[in-house]
């Protein structure tokens, strides 16, 4: 028996086995994803956001790493079933977290702006706030803003672009989602839903991009976002404290793609409504950031003829690879971009599940490599990505080993009662890939 034929019969094997993976696990996990969301809307959904006196103790945080993926599980889930209960719960939730925005509570930030974002009051600090690494991780997961007046609060609030990106995606999303079903889009009633998260979704967009301090900026072909002008005159004159400034002026890769990923789903969005001058603008955006981002990725040869890519959290960054959990927020942007024909090519995406397959997943299941260049950090339990490796799972029309591997990550020692948000986008995910 020839080499080539052994492969051939090899990869039909894989195939089929996949198929039969697919089949029973597909079933599996769309009814976890049921189990799944009512066990984290118990724990970490709308219920547990405080009202708004207490909102800024972290409910933007919240609204961004836990409902956000909630509702974007919700509505891909009716993408894939069409089953209108999903939708319809997505929209009860969004219409709170519009209401959540600082123009609808009548807050401000520390500009004195009272705009349709949502503010946060945990990821930087006035001086002196701070005594020591203790406080610091308190006040980011604990006490953001807890026992200071509104004044104090508004003094220091900003607006993280990655916040917004995290909780603009699933909303634009549902736009689009109703803009292209026929069904819907004959509805009233659903139209006008989707014409209001279009709405709300642009308003934020425009405030980063074009706002009276515009974070968008563009150097010939590429594009990429920074912080405030004055927030980088806060943080370099020590009037501020923040780990998560002291990278400036760029933002990190994974707060900007997020971004990006609303940027592209803008320009469908627009484009389904025939709205072709809005539709170009935004895919002309998600262009120049996409190159912002290829430029920042390295090559690394696997073997003869194959080769990965790794990548720093941040440009400047000292760390020589980003993190396996937010480095997927930039295969999300990637893919999305590939899928719609912008700047990424077939052989990029086969290099991001290389760098899965090769660096990321350990046969185990139980645990997860740290960093995508496969190494992993001192001290840190090495199961602490395992929960948001669903993130990668779009990888897997690329490289169907993927989703056996997530099949693996999910399946292996993990309760039905688990909660996490990250989780049941996972579910969501393998359920209907």
């Amino acid at each position: 028996m020839s080499s080539t034929y052994k492969m051939m019969l090899l990869w039909v094997v894989f195939y089929l086995c996949s198929n039969i993976v697919y089949s029973q696990t597909e079933s599996i996990f769309r009814n976890d994803f049921d189990i799944r969301m009512e066990n984290t809307n118990q724990r970490c959904g709308l219920g547990a956001i405080p009202d708004n006196e207490a909102y800024d103790s972290g409910g933007c945080k919240h609204l961004g790493w836990q409902e956000s993926d909630i509702i974007l599980g919700l509505v891909q889930q009716y993408r894939s079933t069409h089953n209108l209960p999903y939708l319809t719960t997505a929209w009860e939730r969004i219409q709170v977290v519009l209401d959540l925005r600082d123009s609808e509570r009548g807050v401000f930030d520390y500009k004195n702006r009272s705009r349709p974002l949502w503010r946060n009051v945990s990821y930087q600090f006035p001086k002196g706030l701070l005594m020591s690494q203790t406080d610091e991780y308190n006040h980011i997961h604990n006490t953001s803003g807890q026992g200071m007046s509104e004044a104090e609060r508004s003094s220091f609030s900003y607006h993280w672009i990655v916040h917004t990106g995290k909780i603009l995606l699933p909303i634009i999303l549902f736009s689009e989602t109703i803009y292209s079903d026929k069904e819907l889009y004959g509805d009233d009633l659903w139209i006008e839903r989707a014409k209001l998260c279009l709405e709300a979704t642009r308003a934020g967009v425009d405030e980063h991009m074009r706002g009276d301090d515009p974070q968008w900026v563009e150097n010939r072909d590429i594009g990429y976002f920074q912080y405030e002008a004055a927030v980088i005159s806060k943080v370099r004159s020590g009037e501020w404290e923040s780990p998560n400034l002291k990278y400036t002026p760029n933002i990190p890769y994974n707060m900007q793609n997020i971004f990006g990923s609303v940027l592209v789903h803008l320009h469908l969005t627009y484009q389904l409504i025939g709205y072709e001058q809005d539709s170009a603008l935004f895919k002309m955006y998600a262009e120049k950031l996409a190159k912002y981002l290829k430029n920042g990725l390295v090559e690394v040869s696997t073997e003869p003829g194959k080769s990965r890519y790794t990548w720093k959290y941040h440009s400047n960054h000292a760390d020589p690879a980003e993190d396996a959990s937010h480095a997927a927020l930039n295969i999300q942007f990637a893919k999305l971009c590939y899928d719609n024909g912008i700047i990424f090519t077939y052989d990029d995406m086969q290099k991001f599940a290389s760098t899965f397959k090769h660096m990321i997943f350990h046969s185990d299941g139980l645990q997860v490599k740290h960093l995508v260049d496969g190494t992993m950090k001192f001290g840190v339990s090495p199961g602490k990505y395992r929960g948001t490796m669903g993130r990668w799972v779009d990888l897997a029309d690329i490289d169907e080993s993927i989703f056996i591997m997530c099949y693996e990550i999910y399946s292996e020692g993990i309760s039905s009662v688990y909660t996490s948000s990250n989780m049941l986008k996972a579910f969501q995910s393998l359920s209907n890939d």
